[in-house]
């Protein structure tokens, strides 16, 4: 069986810096490239803010501008929810695992250590990741930061943690991203052609 490394070295993390708006939009475009909805290249970022349009607010992490967000990337996203009582909900990653045409994002919260400061406390901050895999009960994150490595396998308690720390008195935050939005690169390409083709 292929390692970790191996299998996800190709996966493609925007890495900036570890605070809500920006891991959201970092994930989103990650997930956007990984399930081929847009082209990886520098300027995949650009290219869905320009899609969102000057009104954006690039602050806001409610549900409506992630959602706006994932469409402006080519995805669609489906918020996760249940009805079953707190202390008795299963992970979603868990009850739909992760495939080739579906991942996880994620709000959770944790501590980051600037690999710089060896002595430093660290912070705690919430932020957005992606679940990709799940590995022998394991699941494989992707995480935009600056620090620590982009994909990690993390021990399935340790990031439940993280999952619930993060919760807020509307509940915890977890969607499903799939290919879909209306402004993936391939649509733009294929209206381009059909518009060469009516000329």
């Amino acid at each position: 069986m292929a390692s970790l490394h191996e299998r996800w070295s190709s996966l493609y993390v925007e890495r900036e810096d570890p605070n809500e708006p920006t891991s959201a939009l970092c994930c989103v475009v990650t997930a956007a490239i990984h399930l081929g909805a847009i082209a990886r290249d520098d300027d995949a970022i650009a290219r869905v803010l320009g899609r969102l349009g000057g009104d954006f607010e690039t602050g806001d992490v409610s549900e409506r501008a992630i959602r706006a967000m994932a469409d402006a990337a080519g995805l669609s996203l489906t918020r996760w929810r249940s009805s079953a009582p707190e202390a008795a909900q299963r992970a979603p990653w868990v009850e739909e695992p992760p495939t080739a045409a579906m991942v996880w994002l994620v709000r959770k919260k944790e501590t980051f250590r600037n690999p710089k400061h060896a002595f430093g406390r660290g912070f705690r901050a919430v932020h957005f990741c992606l679940v990709v895999e799940i590995v022998d009960g394991a699941l494989v994150v992707a995480a935009p930061s600056p620090f620590g490595t982009p994909v990690q396998l993390v021990p399935t308690d340790a990031f439940m943690t993280a999952w619930v720390a993060a919760g807020t008195s509307s509940g915890r935050w977890a969607a499903r991203l799939r290919r879909g939005g209306s402004h993936s690169d391939l649509e733009t390409i294929a209206k381009g052609l059909c518009a060469l083709r009516g000329a």
